[in-house]
């Protein structure tokens, strides 16, 4: 197997930084939850197999891929196209929060190596609880050694589906050559905004918290515990709060990195007859004051609004960043069922 000729000779020579040496995989006690099978063509690998490293800052470092519970190490840095001739592929760090199961599927030729499993397309990773996971980043997590092979240097696709998401994520490797631009966050604009069959209204109702432009209804209230547990949605939360944005403006609203892998955004769009989704980032384009109302006689006027929420999978404070071109970011981190948070993040 290809892992075992670049065990030695190679760690993440695409410049992945990996804090600490990383230790042999060995044995340990599994994770207190019943293994769930494996994907229908790939195979679980589980708390037993794990390796044992410290990974400070893994989930906020831009040169990783994180798609939710999951941190592919050194996964966003290039690999040059000889590294990948030579190797057949690279060595990424896979780290899953404590508690969680990731299946990850490989597309087209490549394929996936990790512990003891000999390359195939599919693995389900099911991670250690948080008291038997050996690895750290910023928190307990299982981590696994392992490599990504392709037969040829290749923008690597990999489909990831995190515990009982019902759609995958993707994410993409460079390795030995560039990945197209990243698709853009969807965009929603004027034709998907909500109207409440009246002129918009510009004051303040209690409640609402403001996040540079944007302006969310209901938002203050959901520090409560009991007002969180209202949106219960099985192991998570659904909340909904609909957004006002001033006419005209252009902005885009985004979930903290440090919140990515248990937030998200259900703003965008849905179109008939595609799955549901969820954004780290989300943009929105306001109406002109004078456009025509849909609801009533009138005009759209000096606000947009637009339906969606946040979907969590915990209770717990999760930072807002919101962008206008030629204006200072805006950063406010918002409570969800706690009482407080480390920072309270003003606008600025």
């Amino acid at each position: 197997m290809k892992l075992a000729l670049v065990a030695a000779a190679l760690l993440c020579s695409s410049g992945a930084a990996v804090t600490a040496a990383l230790v042999a995989s060995r044995g340990s006690p599994a994770s207190d939850a019943a293994p769930s099978p494996p994907a229908a063509d790939g195979a679980l690998l589980g708390c037993a197999r794990q390796s044992s490293a410290q990974f400070p800052g893994a989930f906020d470092d831009r040169r990783n891929r994180v798609v939710g519970p999951l941190a592919l190490v050194g996964g966003a840095t290039f690999t040059d196209a000889a590294t990948a001739r030579k190797f057949g592929g690279n060595k990424f760090p896979l780290l899953v929060r404590a508690g969680h199961r990731v299946t990850v599927r490989a597309r087209g030729r490549a394929r996936i190596a990790y512990g003891p499993l000999e390359a195939r397309r599919a693995i389900t990773f099911q991670a250690c609880s948080a008291a038997t996971s050996q690895s750290s980043a910023d928190g307990p997590v299982t981590f696994w050694s392992g490599f990504v092979e392709t037969p040829a240097p290749a923008c690597v696709m990999l489909d990831v589906r995190a515990d009982d998401e019902p759609a995958a994520r993707r994410l993409s490797l460079d390795l030995g050559r560039r990945c197209a631009a990243p698709e853009p966050p969807p965009l929603r604009g004027c034709a998907e905004r909500a109207e409440a069959g009246r002129p918009s209204d510009t004051a303040a109702v209690p409640g609402q918290i403001a996040v540079g432009p944007f302006r969310f209804a209901g938002l203050a209230d959901v520090a409560d515990r009991r007002v969180l547990e209202i949106g219960r949605r099985g192991s998570g939360y659904g909340i909904k709060s609909g957004v006002i944005l001033p006419a005209g403006v252009r902005a885009t609203l985004a979930i903290g990195r440090s919140a990515r892998s248990w937030a998200s955004l259900d703003y965008a769009p849905q179109l008939p007859g595609v799955p549901p989704r969820t954004y780290d980032v989300v943009r929105f384009e306001a109406c002109a004051a004078e456009h025509p109302a849909f609801s009533h006689g009138g005009r759209v006027g000096p606000v947009t609004g637009f339906p969606g929420g946040f979907v969590l999978r915990r209770a717990g404070c999760v930072p807002l960043e919101a962008r206008v071109a030629g204006r200072p970011v805006a950063r406010r981190t918002i409570r969800f069922g706690v009482r407080r948070c480390r920072s309270s993040a003003q606008p600025r």
